[in-house]
């Protein structure tokens, strides 16, 4: 490995905060990223996974730090979101989602998300370091 950027954001807990950290990604991974679809891709995934931990582990409560590290190598852009909330028990989600695209009320209520995030990113793990929370996303570039 030649090359390795380590870059470290925190936001509030605030779904507000949610835009300006995407931006922030966005520029980010564009420095190593110049495919506009992964990058849109690597936005939504990031937003996705901020806003789980914001309305799932702290419940909507501001005042509450999210850490997202972002690695930059030759090869992959690896993201951890670090949180003191609430652990999440989160399943990996099915493979397939099965809904009407045409009839709103037979989509899913909730696992969107997770369910992008896994189809997205070449690799997805979850643990505890030292009462943290931390999701890990990895994608290949």
């Amino acid at each position: 490995m030649i090359y390795e950027q380590l870059i470290k954001l925190e936001i509030d807990s605030k779904i507000d905060s949610i835009a300006l950290l995407a931006k922030a990604i966005r520029a980010i991974c564009g420095t190593v990223v110049s495919d506009e679809v992964m990058l849109y891709n690597i936005e939504l995934c990031l937003v996705e996974a901020v806003a789980n931990v914001i309305n799932h582990a702290y419940h909507r409560k501001p005042g509450n730090c999210v850490e997202v590290v972002i690695t930059l190598d030759d090869h992959h852009v690896t993201f951890q979101i670090i949180d003191n909330g609430d652990k999440a028990c989160i399943e990996a989600p099915q493979t397939e989602l099965n809904y009407d695209s045409a009839d709103i009320s037979s989509w899913p209520e909730s696992g969107m998300g997770l369910f992008l995030i896994y189809r997205i990113m070449d690799e997805v793990s979850f643990s505890e370091h030292e009462g943290k929370n931390i999701l890990t996303m990895k994608k290949k570039i």
